[in-house]
Parts: C-alpha cells; structure tokens; sequence
C-alpha cells in the first residue's frame, strides 16, 4: 500500500522539478558585461557601450531601429557602425580617431573620421595619408 501512495508522489515531484528546469533554462541570460573595442568584440545580439574610452559589452536595446547614419536615430541615440541599429547615446563613444579600426566596416570610424592604413596597421583618422 506504502509503495502504491509513493509512485504517485515522485510522478508529481518530478512533474515539478522538470517545469522548473525548463523555467531556468529559457530565462534570458543577462548582459555578458565583456570588455570591447567595437561591437565586433561582442557576442552577439550586443553592442560595445563605450563611456570613458572604456567600452562594454550590453544587450541591444527591445526596440531595433535600423539607421544608416547617426542623423536617423535622434538626439538620444547613435547608430551602431557594425549593426547599423539604433543604440543609446550613452554609448557614443567620445572620439574614435587613432583607435584602431576595420576597413571592410564602412561605417566604423562614425561621421568625423575615416579607416586609414596607417604602417600596415589600421586606425580611425581624421584625413587618410
């Protein structure tokens, strides 16, 4: 009669413990918080947040607004150089001259700069040499 009572009992139990292991595992992982240069160094489906020339890996913003020029986000945001969407403009960063940079990313030094090659090495410049 005991062992009739306990099938029940650990059907329920584990009835619980999967829902709560499928809970956990389809909850959204939080930001990866890695350092970067660029959002090429982040995971994906984030951005590198740059404040004091020091940048962050965040998740990107719910609403994606593509742009292809910072003039289309608006006073608040900018437009991220590699994933052409709207980002908070807290993560502008305050200057990219003389950071390194990729060529085969056209929008990467922002308006004020371009990708130069500088000794076989390239970087953000105001006026290519």
């Amino acid at each position: 009669m005991r062992h009739a009572l306990m099938l029940p009992l650990l059907v329920v139990l584990a009835i619980v413990a999967v829902s709560a292991l499928a809970r956990s595992a389809s909850a959204a992982p939080g930001p990866s918080n890695l350092p970067c240069l660029g959002s090429h160094d982040c995971p994906y489906g984030e951005y590198c947040s740059v404040t004091d020339m020091r940048g962050t890996c965040l998740p990107f913003p719910k609403s994606r607004v593509p742009c292809e020029s910072h003039e289309q986000c608006g006073q608040a945001a900018y437009c991220d150089p590699m994933h052409l969407i709207c980002v908070p403009d807290r993560a502008r960063p305050p200057s990219l001259i003389g950071k390194p940079c990729d060529p085969e990313m056209e929008y990467y030094c922002g308006d004020e700069a371009a990708c130069c090659e500088i000794m076989g090495e390239f970087y953000c410049q105001v006026d290519c040499p």
